[in-house]
């Protein structure tokens, strides 16, 4: 009787045909632990370690972390009952803006050519970054490779971005005080100052529907960026971060992306945290996401979080959205967003007319209501 297979990584093997067994080998490259949070005497990032920076050394990709991290995302386990689901691996070139418009797409059980790839084409001076999600179904002919929210199909982990000067520090605050840990940090570069995506583990695999509720509620808890859709794609451990030309006038430099795991962290619901955030999760009966207005916590959650350095733009422009939904009067929106923001009501003002102008019709589309 021929034995089944038992290595996902041997040539020919898929994934989907190695049995599930409890117990066992440990993951095979599980060869570095991150010493885990004891007792909340270590922020709930942990301490991601400066001995992975040598400065005499020169930058070269880790394919440990790059399969590592592919691995970490999608176990043979998780992708098992799914055969035809993909990954995607996007690449963007620093010298052209650092957009990554272009994707190469992997099967899921063959994480070791996704991982040959990604360093391949760092080594080309590429930035590199993975879809968390699984992919299905087939890309638009113009899509050079990458998805969008109609090809999300499941993922174990919820997400967050965070790129401002003092983030790191404010968001281990807002972590130990919530008592929510990490299962997964991936620390994108230290200078100028911390920059990294946080990965939350989920108790089960979640739909599309749910990583956005889950994501929107980190973005809106940790006051992070705007990554919660479900095809968003994000730095790939184990790559050296090379900055475009406007970033590197700005003082970032070309840095190796780190991974930091926590085998000891626990699991949430998306209930869990939605109920942190105090977001409600937003899904119908059949798992689709329903596009409701935002509710009071979300509004004031967008206010307070554009009283942080860096994060006025995207969270003004979402409040103002926000408030010509509900028919609230110009006036009052600049003077609400005026008082929060800690600046005069009259330069405010000023700068809220230039940009409703810009919004207006974009509401109007949005709302079916037209603003007063």
């Amino acid at each position: 009787m021929k034995l089944p297979p038992m290595d996902p990584w041997a040539s020919g093997v898929r994934a989907a045909d190695v049995p599930i067994v409890n117990g066992g080998d440990p993951n095979p490259l599980d060869t570095v632990d991150v010493p885990p949070v004891v007792n909340g005497d270590e922020p709930p990032f942990g301490d991601p370690a400066d001995e992975f920076e040598t400065a005499d050394a020169p930058l070269c990709p880790s394919k440990t972390d790059i399969e590592r991290h592919l691995y970490e995302l999608f176990p043979p386990a998780f992708v098992h009952p799914h055969p035809d689901a993909w990954i995607e691996i996007a690449f963007a070139n620093p010298a052209t803006g650092g957009k990554p418009d272009e994707a190469k797409q992997f099967s899921a059980f063959d994480l070791a050519g996704a991982a040959e790839f990604a360093e391949r084409k760092n080594k080309d001076g590429f930035n590199i970054y993975v879809g968390p999600a699984l992919r299905q179904a087939e890309t638009g002919p113009k899509s050079k490779g990458r998805a969008s929210d109609a090809n999300a199909l499941t993922g174990l982990y919820a997400w967050a971005d965070f790129d401002g000067a003092g983030d790191y520090d404010r968001i281990n605050d807002t972590l130990k005080d919530k008592n929510l840990r990490t299962s997964m940090l991936v620390m994108t570069g230290r200078t100028p100052h911390k920059r990294g995506h946080p990965y939350f583990k989920l108790a089960s695999a979640a739909t599309p529907a749910e990583l956005r509720n889950a994501n929107t509620a980190l973005k809106t808890l940790l006051g992070t960026d705007d990554v919660e859709n479900p095809s968003r794609v994000m730095r790939l451990a184990g790559t050296i971060s090379y900055p475009p030309p406007d970033k590197g006038e700005r003082g970032y430099i070309a840095e190796l992306v780190t991974l930091h795991i926590w085998k000891d962290a626990p699991t949430y619901t998306v209930e869990q945290l939605t109920g942190l955030a105090d977001i409600p999760c937003d899904t119908s009966a059949f798992g689709f996401s329903i596009k409701s207005g935002r509710g009071d916590h979300e509004l004031i959650a967008l206010l307070e979080t554009s009283r942080v350095p860096g994060k006025w733009h995207n969270s003004i422009r979402d409040a103002i959205a926000t408030m010509i939904g509900r028919v609230v009067r110009h006036r009052d929106q600049a003077f609400v967003c005026a008082l929060l923001s800690g600046r005069s009501q009259r330069s405010r003002s000023r700068r809220l007319n230039r940009r409703r102008s810009k919004e207006v019709e974009q509401a109007r589309r949005r709302t079916g209501r037209a603003p007063r």
